[in-house]
């Protein structure tokens, strides 16, 4: 009975808010698009990069679900750094400017390092991604 109680105030809302997360991290780009046909003229990158800056603002709170307090240091940086590499280059994929490993890295990189900056700067100072943590992490 424990074990279904925790299933359902933990797991279940982690995996909604998860969810929820991801379809924003992952629509933006296309709402972008939805706006304008020519949002992304070509040799035009600011579109994707202001995207880029959004996801980074959102990924602290998808990898606040996913990232476990209970894994080692290096663990929660190559999980964080391994989403940022999926999810940029689904955006990239959707851009339909998938089509250099230097333009992909550095994409990348703004994504994971956005991603740092919005959660040492906001996500944790304000007590939401950890709050997030803490609900999500299987120990509360």
């Amino acid at each position: 009975m424990k074990l279904l109680k925790w299933i359902w105030n933990v797991i279940v809302p982690a995996l909604m808010l998860a969810v929820i997360a991801g379809a924003l991290a992952l629509l933006l780009p296309m709402i972008a698009v939805a706006q304008s046909p020519d949002v992304n003229p070509p040799g035009d990158n600011i579109n994707v990069q202001y995207w880029q800056v959004i996801t980074g603002f959102v990924l602290p709170l998808v990898l606040s679900v996913i990232i476990q307090s209970g894994w080692s240091r290096a663990a929660q940086a190559l999980a964080a750094f391994a989403f940022s590499v999926v999810v940029t280059v689904l955006q990239l994929w959707i851009y339909g400017q998938l089509d250099g490993f230097t333009d992909s890295a550095q994409a990348v990189l703004m994504v994971f390092a956005s991603s740092i900056v919005f959660y040492q700067g906001f996500w944790k100072p304000t007590g939401v991604a950890p709050a997030i943590e803490e609900k999500t992490s299987g120990s509360g």
